[in-house]
């Protein structure tokens, strides 16, 4: 009580919501900026808390979690929401700002791509196209890429094929989407 009562005293009410409306804001920003990277939003952000998986699979989820702990950039949780593992997004401290969640997000993201070059298996025709050279068959696409990583990969990959038909696509362009 003593430190609502002294945040209330500093800041007044306007005050204690502006900071209450800025860490669910930035919640939310935290799950769009995810959820453009391959991270699928489990449940809608809900006051300063966002729940989301990677791939739909408990291990990729639980090994991105434990990733992101141990890289230090920022702190998140695996935790279970209706039988299933997610990671708990929470977004608390009056300091945060827009960079913080920047930093979170790419820490986040960069541990789920780890995740996915080590355990992800390519053919070296796949592999070719993604350092740039011409795209595998359509079909035979889905045939080489783990079922799991399969569709993350193909929405990450067909807008760079979008806006460069020849299939000319360099691995830095394909990340900076």
């Amino acid at each position: 009580g003593v430190a609502a009562w002294a945040a209330l005293q500093q800041l007044g009410a306007d005050g204690v919501a502006g900071l209450v409306d800025g860490c669910c804001a930035h919640a939310a920003r935290l799950a769009s900026l995810l959820q453009r990277g391959g991270a699928t939003l489990v449940h809608p952000v809900v006051f300063n808390q966002a729940l989301v998986r990677f791939c739909d699979d408990d291990d990729v989820t639980a090994a991105v979690a434990a990733a992101a702990q141990r890289d230090g950039r920022c702190w998140v949780a695996a935790t279970t929401y209706q039988g299933r593992t997610v990671i708990r997004l929470s977004v608390s401290c009056w300091k945060t700002n827009d960079g913080d969640v920047d930093v979170a997000a790419k820490a986040i993201l960069a541990c789920y791509g780890d995740y996915l070059r080590r355990n992800t298996t390519f053919d070296a025709e796949t592999i070719a196209f993604i350092e740039g050279g011409p795209p595998p068959a359509p079909n035979e696409t889905s045939t080489r890429l783990q079922p799991r990583c399969r569709e993350l990969f193909l929405e990450h990959i067909r807008p760079v094929l979008e806006r460069n038909p020849h299939g000319n696509a360099g691995i830095g362009e394909a990340n900076a989407e």
